[in-house]
């Protein structure tokens, strides 16, 4: 399957010398050189280029988000097949559930929080939205639909609607359903009881882990925000919701869904994204006056830093902690090597008993 990727050129009356299109990024580069194969492309180098970012070039972005979230396979030769099955299950979904009945509570509920999304779409992008949230929570009843699953299925439609290759644009509604049916393999447990703690949802577990990440990275603040009884379930709970997608500009949101798609292990450096956006409001949270209110309103506003500054601060606050557990594990294991080793005691020289003569 050819792959429908374009780097822009100026408008033709921008460009009155007619000159060439510019050359493809190094990101650009080598993603097209890790998807030129028939066999198995390397999915890892992969991620490491998109946590990195896409801003650069972001016509990459369509192609690698549906790879990161599973619509398209590792193998490029059987991409033709992989999408054509499912743009065909989720046409026979249309046909099931489409148009919804009159008066039907839950497409009106949908409607209510499609029209307040903070990601601006097109009104087809709306449209996409619409039909995806409530297939989706026909399909999956066991999930349903909560609020904050329009804002975290935005990203996806704004990235998938604005694609220019023809045939990704004519099937990109079909794509998207099918990349949220995996993103929400990850975010659906947040919604639903805990395994390890039953008495908890996923997402106050989540939260809890997030407290004490704080506490380990930063304990005045984290003991400052408890005196003022504030703790992760007031200002959190969007953030793991809807990834960051209400927290800020369009293209700042992008960004840091690259690298969170692009994590190896489905979100867990989104723990070390909350921490450094709460530190990176340490000096006015700190301030003597900073009481439950006004940090709770600090914390709901953008952060006074970029995007990409927040990620660069993640990114230390994990290599820290990765650091640490490799430590760990070294001094664990060297003492699991030394219990196994045989004991040699000190040799006992047998005293031979003495000969007692007559």
């Amino acid at each position: 399957m050819p792959l429908m990727l374009h780097v822009k050129s100026l408008p033709e009356e921008e460009t009155p010398e007619r000159r060439s299109p510019p050359a493809p990024t190094k990101a650009v580069s080598t993603v097209l050189s890790l998807l030129d194969t028939t066999s198995v492309f390397n999915m890892e180098r992969l991620q490491e280029i998109v946590f990195q970012g896409l801003d650069e070039e972001p016509a990459v972005r369509p192609i690698a988000w549906r790879l990161l979230l599973g619509v398209l396979g590792n193998r490029p030769a059987t991409w033709t097949t992989d999408l054509a099955g499912k743009r065909q299950v989720y046409e026979g979904l249309q046909e099931q559930f489409l148009p919804p009945p009159p008066e039907d509570a839950l497409f009106k509920d949908i409607q209510k929080d499609a029209a307040r999304t903070h990601v601006q779409l097109s009104n087809e992008g709306i449209e996409w939205m619409l039909h995806i949230l409530y297939i989706f929570a026909n399909v999956h009843p066991e999930v349903g639909y909560t609020q904050g699953m329009h804002e975290a299925l935005a990203p996806i439609i704004y990235v998938f609607n604005i694609d220019d290759a023809a045939e990704w644009q004519a099937h990109g509604e079909a794509d998207a359903f099918a990349a949220f049916e995996t993103l929400m393999q990850a975010l659906a447990p947040l919604h639903l009881p805990s395994k390890s703690a039953p008495s908890k949802t996923g997402v106050q577990v989540q939260m809890a882990r997030l407290n004490t990440l704080l506490r380990q990275h930063d304990a005045r603040l984290w003991q400052h925000l408890n005196s003022v009884a504030l703790t992760p379930e007031y200002y959190s709970f969007r953030w793991y919701i809807t990834l960051f997608s209400r927290e800020f500009p369009i293209g700042a949101t992008l960004r840091i869904w690259d690298s969170l798609l692009a994590d190896k292990r489905r979100f867990a450096f989104l723990h070390y994204v909350c921490v450094a956006m709460i530190i990176s409001h340490r000096v006015t949270l700190l301030h003597r006056d900073a009481d439950f209110g006004s940090c709770l309103t600090i914390l709901q506003s953008q952060p006074c830093t970029s995007a990409t500054a927040l990620l660069e601060d993640a990114r230390k606050l994990r290599d820290v902690d990765r650091a640490a557990d490799t430590l760990a594990r070294q001094r664990l294991e060297a003492r699991r090597a030394m219990a196994a080793e045989p004991r040699s005691g000190p040799s006992i020289r047998r005293v031979a008993s003495p000969t007692h003569r007559v």
